[in-house]
């Protein structure tokens, strides 16, 4: 899920509003950049001509485009939660919910289908003791039926997944208990690791 960077400043209640301080109602940024980072050797490249668009309160319906630096600029908001969506052809888009009152955009990871789940298995109660050849499988959404085996190091890899809002991953191996792992929000490159628990 997209990030929320955002400051703010204490007043009544702990929260400043657009009304509190200066007086004066400002101008919102935000930033769009792609999901390598989360890949080996990644980067945070920011994603130009992404269309932001404010889905509901007093200026549904406003549309700002991201510069070439992958920022864009939000008309002042009211004080209250706001719902902006970034959507660009070839990428799957995301909606973030915010509160204009803290003075910052929604920060947003747009990624590009196909995505990459990886991460690595450890035996539960450890932290870095791997488990070899566990067999991992996705039990439903669209990416249901896949599977893959993690390696030596317990590390396994999908490189061939669709979004998806949900889907459950199901570890196996003899002499191992079964366990379902929940993934939610899967829309870009993911880093998960899993434990698995021996009888």
């Amino acid at each position: 899920m997209g990030t929320l960077l955002a400051a703010s400043a204490c007043g009544v209640g702990g929260v400043a509003g657009p009304s509190s301080g200066s007086g004066i109602a400002r101008e919102l940024s935000g930033h769009v950049i792609d999901d390598g980072a989360d890949l080996p050797g990644g980067h945070n490249a920011p994603i130009p001509g992404v269309r932001i668009e404010v889905l509901d309160g007093p200026k549904k319906g406003t549309v700002v485009v991201t510069d070439s630096g992958g920022n864009y600029r939000l008309p002042a908001l009211l004080a209250s939660p706001v719902t902006v969506s970034a959507s660009k052809a070839g990428f799957d888009g995301a909606t973030e919910t915010f509160y204009p009152e803290y003075f910052a955009a929604p920060f947003f990871r747009l990624g590009q289908p196909p995505h990459t789940l990886w991460g690595v298995i450890v035996l539960a109660g450890t932290t870095a003791t791997a488990v070899p050849s566990v067999r991992v499988e996705i039990l439903d959404g669209p990416n249901g039926g896949k599977a893959t085996m993690a390696d030596e190091n317990g590390r396994f890899e999908f490189n061939d997944l669709l979004a998806s809002s949900s889907m459950l991953v199901r570890l196996s191996k003899e002499r191992h208990q079964p366990r379902v792992y929940s993934v939610t929000d899967f829309r870009y490159n993911q880093r998960r690791n899993f434990q698995i628990e021996s009888e």
